[in-house]
């Protein structure tokens, strides 16, 4: 049985599972622009997929900009620790 303050935790914010969400696709988006998986391929191809997504100044749902605001991260440093 869950305490109430494990309820209480999980109600604070009606928009905390998608920014879970968020987080998880940034880091998706993050190990694709380092180049996971290390395959040669397959790591080329994500980082080459990733690096317009991480450069693009646009503020549209899904974009970079988009993701951290909802995430309350700062997309500038998240630019700076890529590639």
């Amino acid at each position: 049985m869950k305490s109430l303050a494990t309820h209480k935790r999980c109600s604070d914010s009606a928009q905390s599972p998608y920014r879970k969400l968020w987080r998880a696709v940034l880091m998706g988006a993050l190990k694709d622009l380092q180049g996971y998986p290390q395959s040669a391929l397959d790591g080329q191809w994500r980082r080459r997929e990733a690096r317009p997504w991480f450069k693009s100044p646009d503020n549209g749902i899904g974009s970079l900009n988009w993701v951290c605001e909802i995430t309350n991260l700062d997309a500038d440093t998240l630019r700076r620790y890529g590639p």
